[in-house]
Formats: C-alpha cells, sequence, structure tokens
C-alpha cells in the first residue's frame, strides 16, 4: 500500500483494462493539497470518454500494483445492486472502498446460512398453513 504525501504531488503509471478490452498505461495523480486523484493518459481512441457515459458510475478495481480494470454501470439498476452489495449509499461514492473478495470458503458459507433460512422459513410456512382452515371448494 502506498503513502499518500500529505503535501505536494504523487504521479504512478498504471495498466488499466477496459471493458472493450483495450488496455490503456495510464497515470494516477495525487495532489495532496486537494485531497484529490486524478486518472489521466487514456490515449487518443479511448472509447469511453463520451457524452452517453454521462450519469455512468466509473469502477476502477485493482488487481495487482501495476494491473486495473475499469468497469462502467450505465443503468440504475446495475448502480443501485453494486452499492447494495458493498453496502454503500451514494454519498460514499468518489472514494476508495476496502472490499474484502469471497473466497470458495466464505461463499460455501454464505450459501449454507441462505440454506438454513429458508429451511426455517418453509418450516415456519408449513406450520402457519396448518394452523389456516382448508379451502372451500
Amino acid at each position: 500500500q502506498e503513502y499518500l504525501p500529505s503535501t505536494g504531488i504523487l504521479k504512478r503509471e498504471v495498466k488499466i483494462t477496459w471493458p472493450d478490452g483495450m488496455v490503456t498505461t495510464s497515470r494516477f495523480t495525487y495532489y495532496s493539497s486537494k485531497r484529490e486523484l486524478r486518472i489521466t493518459s487514456f490515449g487518443r481512441n479511448f472509447n469511453f470518454l463520451r457524452p452517453d457515459q454521462a450519469g455512468s458510475l466509473f469502477v476502477l478495481t485493482e488487481q495487482d500494483w501495476e494491473d486495473y480494470s475499469g468497469f462502467f454501470l450505465d443503468t440504475d439498476a446495475e448502480i443501485d445492486e453494486f452499492m447494495q452489495v458493498l453496502g454503500i449509499s451514494p454519498t460514499q461514492t468518489n472514494a476508495l472502498i476496502n472490499y474484502i473478495p469471497v473466497t470458495e470458503e466464505s461463499h460455501e458459507l454464505e450459501l449454507k446460512q441462505l440454506a438454513e433460512k429458508c429451511f426455517v422459513r418453509i418450516m415456519h410456512f408449513q406450520q402457519q398453513s396448518r394452523c389456516l382452515p382448508k379451502p372451500e371448494y
């Protein structure tokens, strides 16, 4: 993890893979006076700097220290689902989000917990349905 300086400007080059498979050698520039990170150097033929991308949520994920993947969520449904999965609100975008990826073990545990909840609901429904009067036909 890189230290962000309290004064000055920090720059470094990274590679970003975009949804269309294009890879750019881009630059991260951190301005400590503004507490602002900018991403530049996309290249002349960059396909995603278009007016129709206005309003999209830009997501940049770190694959490793030098390699990143960039995504655009265009619809309200995509954006809402993304924020719900990460447990963030719209005011928490435009920031770094520390997200721990799902491992096979944590995925299995989550599936087991979900199955247990479903089983409890089914049992509850069956108990409730025994108390209901039988429908008349």
